[in-house]
């Protein structure tokens, strides 16, 4: 079989550009109603049905489109090198993108891979080796190199891949593994201590919980539940005593929850095209909006520093993954 090697632009070359080529490309996402002519640090990314959009939560009616086209299927956030790889079957395509602060190509794609095999919605992220493979089962359709941006295409048969979960699914959380399935949640030890079961044990809750969200530093899990009368809440859990240690009330029901590059918590409610802005500190809402964007968003996307305490795995520290 024929096996094709595709190799992009590298960060360095791109850091090296020409002064010209710089400014040219100094407006990093085409705002499409700007105000105050720049995006902010701490940006939201929200994934609509056809195009993925970068808000400034600062100056809301702030918003572009990252040139990506398409429904994004999954994500996965690599944090050492400040990249976002997505997943676009419908478009037979993986494309990466720059989120490095103050980059003139932060959020555009610096590379992009096409593959008919890509059209695969099974297809999963996995890490190993320092490699990022796209897979089903034991065949990788592509092997990613984050240092190089080389990406091999073709069908690899591999023995084991270890697939990265969705964070909103499962989470590891110092010496415990945190699992959401169908409505349950459930803690697992990984070291049990003295008359401590190691088996995974459920977690009773006073509402039922539709996705989670691990905390990038105190080791808090946050979790997304819908109440009996279709509003939100946000259940903020010590996985080590399983104690509800927050609740916070929301007016509708939570799509996605997503980290901010400052530490504050965004969250979307898609039915309502409605983002909100959460204060940690003070467990107030800083901001809520619905933006002026055509169409109704999916989900949020995250490109902040890795939430989970132990973030790294086989060199390649990584935050969370995405998938529907």
């Amino acid at each position: 079989m024929t096996w094709r090697m595709v190799l992009a632009l590298t960060m360095g070359l791109v850091a090296l550009a020409s002064a010209g080529a710089a400014a040219a490309m100094a407006s990093t996402v085409a705002t499409a109603s700007p105000r105050s002519g720049a995006m902010g640090t701490s940006n939201v990314l929200a994934v609509y049905p056809d195009r993925m959009v970068v808000i400034d939560p600062s100056s809301p009616d702030d918003w572009g489109v990252i040139p990506v086209p398409g429904m994004v299927h999954s994500a996965i956030w690599l944090m050492e090198r400040h990249l976002l790889l997505v997943h676009l079957p419908a478009q037979r395509a993986m494309a990466v993108i720059d989120v490095r602060p103050d980059s003139v190509t932060r959020y555009r794609a610096v590379a992009t891979y096409h593959s008919p095999e890509f059209a695969d919605v099974s297809l999963r992220f996995a890490l190993s080796g320092g490699r990022v493979y796209l897979a089903r089962d034991r065949t990788a359709v592509v092997i990613f190199d984050p240092a190089s941006l080389v990406a091999k295409i073709g069908l690899y048969a591999v023995d084991f891949l270890p697939l990265v979960y969705s964070s909103a699914t499962r989470a590891i959380l110092s010496d415990r593994i945190v699992s959401l399935d169908e409505g349950q949640l459930t803690v697992e030890s990984t070291r049990p201590r003295a008359g401590e079961l190691a088996a995974p044990r459920f977690v009773r809750l006073p509402y039922r919980p539709v996705g989670m969200l691990p905390q990038r530093a105190g080791g808090m899990l946050f979790l997304s539940c819908r109440a009996d009368d279709g509003s939100g809440r946000i259940l903020v859990l010590d996985p080590g005593t399983l104690e509800i240690v927050e609740e916070v009330p929301v007016p509708h029901d939570i799509t996605s929850m997503a980290w901010l590059d400052d530490g504050r918590l965004c969250v979307l409610s898609a039915r309502e095209s409605r983002f909100a802005i959460l204060e940690l500190a003070t467990w107030t809402w800083s901001r809520v909006w619905t933006p002026a964007i055509p169409g109704r968003p999916i989900r949020l996307l995250s490109a902040a520093s890795p939430p989970l305490p132990e973030g790294e795995r086989d060199g390649v520290a990584f935050g969370e993954v995405f998938e529907p």
